[in-house]
Parts: C-alpha cells; sequence; structure tokens
C-alpha cells in the first residue's frame, strides 16, 4: 500500500504581487509526506483544506494552493499514484494517526465536517 512517505511529487512556488506572477521557483522533488507536514503545521493539524488538497493531488494528478504571497503548484512524479477517494482518506487517516495517535483519539468523538447535499431528483 501507498503512504505519504512513498509517494513522490514536484513542488514549483510562484511568488505574486497584486496576482501577477513575479517568479518562479525551480521545481523540487519531495516526498508528499514532507509537504503534508509542511500544510499541517501552516493549517493546522485536522484542517480540511489539507485533506482536500490531498484529495485533489492524489485523484488528479495535480493542484495548485495559493497563499497570500505565493502559490505552490504540487504534481505526481508518478501517475501510478493515483488513488480513488476511499484510499486517500484512508491513507490520510493512517498518517495523522501515525503523526500523533493521542490526538487523533481525543477528536474521534468530535464531529469533524457536515457535507450538506441537495435532494437527488
Amino acid at each position: 500500500m501507498r503512504t505519504p512517505d512513498t509517494i513522490q511529487i514536484t513542488v514549483t512556488v510562484e511568488w505574486l504581487t497584486d496576482d501577477y506572477v513575479e517568479s518562479h521557483s525551480e521545481p523540487v522533488k519531495m516526498s508528499l509526506a514532507e509537504k503534508l507536514n509542511d500544510y499541517l503545521i501552516k493549517l493546522g493539524y485536522s484542517n480540511d483544506h489539507v485533506m482536500g488538497v490531498v484529495l485533489r493531488l492524489l485523484t488528479h494528478g495535480k493542484v495548485k494552493v495559493e497563499f497570500r504571497e505565493y502559490r505552490e503548484r504540487l504534481e505526481l512524479c508518478d501517475p501510478r499514484d493515483l488513488m480513488a477517494r476511499p484510499q486517500i482518506i484512508e491513507m490520510f487517516d493512517r498518517y495523522l494517526q501515525q503523526l500523533n495517535p493521542e490526538a487523533q483519539q481525543e477528536q474521534a468523538a468530535m464531529t469533524q465536517r457536515i457535507v450538506v447535499q441537495p435532494k437527488r431528483k
């Protein structure tokens, strides 16, 4: 089974000035785990934004994440790392559990996300 440690991504940073791309960084190759750790610190441990980024990246192969002064383009190095949504959620949950088992147990009793969908016709 694939894990964030085994999935390799390429990250390119674009520095912005008034929504204008000022400069690009050279693409950097790293594991998904390294980028996840970065986002979990920046965005919060149980943040749905991090899950959204991971879902988009692993279902479509690439995603752009915008911050105030820059945006990052993440792309899978190997298209064979694409996964189905249930696999991604399971992998992400296991990864969070591995990082902090006590926090996961405390949060298990809390409502994490509520999705309201329109009635199907």
